[in-house]
């Protein structure tokens, strides 16, 4: 709904907001209303985005002759979190699959748009900033944000217009919405309060400009998160002109080495973990 609002105050006369239940799921009479007031013209349709087919389909009515398909916002997210170790595969695969299968099916649906002679302005792929810092019990959501990324890679190698975001919490969405009390353990362990829709989007333009296939936005004191993060390097407060040593073990392991060796012990290290 932020993203639409977004969209619409920036302009866009037309939005089709597809979700699962579509017009039955719950808020989405509130949701058209507060994006037509913004002067949009948005319909609500139910798509399943892990249907390659459905959703080929439902871009090929949404894009016409006389108003064609300019942009693709890919936000869908669902949860079912759990320790790994205990993670069923069905419980795995239902999170994977809307981010991961849902836009690798919009990839392919809007690449053969484009084959066809159409242009498109944007893909925006949302991810999540779990894929940098990681999150308990969220193997499953980090997985499918990880190669949500990957897409936006390989179609900007390709020269489609694509972005990928990887979201730091945002007050006004999901589980923060709805519970309090997440949002406030968010703000204990980040040593900030959630950032505002409107402000987190309003940074897109930017972003965009940059060119950059995936982008990480999130509002964080390290002195804050860094001791919490196992591993990290703790930041301390350096004197004017003092050097700050690190003599964390992780620092302590590659120092000496030149780059390119680091680079493999690095990478070693952080697949086995």
């Amino acid at each position: 709904l932020e993203t639409a609002c977004w969209l619409a105050r920036r302009g866009a006369g037309k939005l089709v907001l597809a979700s699962r239940r579509g017009p039955k799921a719950p808020g989405a009479e509130a949701a058209l209303a507060a994006v037509r007031a913004l002067g949009a013209d948005a319909r609500v349709v139910a798509l399943d985005v892990t249907d390659p087919a459905a959703v080929r389909s439902l871009i090929a009515r949404i894009d016409g002759k006389r108003k064609p398909l300019k942009g693709v916002v890919h936000a869908a997210a669902i949860y079912a979190d759990g320790i790994a170790a205990e993670m069923t595969p069905a419980a795995f695969q239902s999170v994977v699959a809307v981010k991961t299968d849902g836009a690798a099916a919009l990839d392919a649906a809007t690449r053969e748009l484009v084959a066809s002679g159409r242009s498109l302005d944007f893909l925006i792929l949302y991810s999540s900033a779990t894929t940098v810092l990681g999150n308990p019990a969220q193997a499953n959501y980090v997985a499918g944000n990880a190669a949500v990324e990957a897409i936006a890679r390989i179609r900007t190698t390709a020269g489609l217009p694509t972005m990928a975001v990887a979201w730091g919490p945002i007050r006004e969405t999901g589980a923060l919405k709805r519970q309090a009390a997440v949002a406030e353990h968010l703000e204990r362990l980040l040593g900030r309060p959630p950032m505002a829709a409107e402000a987190a989007l309003d940074l897109l333009d930017g972003l965009w400009a940059s060119g950059e296939p995936v982008s990480v936005v999130l509002d964080i004191d390290w002195r804050t998160l860094s001791p919490r993060m196992r591993g990290a390097a703790r930041l301390g407060r350096v004197a004017p002109g003092e050097a700050q040593e690190d003599n964390t073990e992780f620092v302590k392991l590659i120092r000496g080495m030149d780059e390119a060796d680091a680079r493999d012990v690095v990478a070693e290290l952080i697949a086995e973990k």
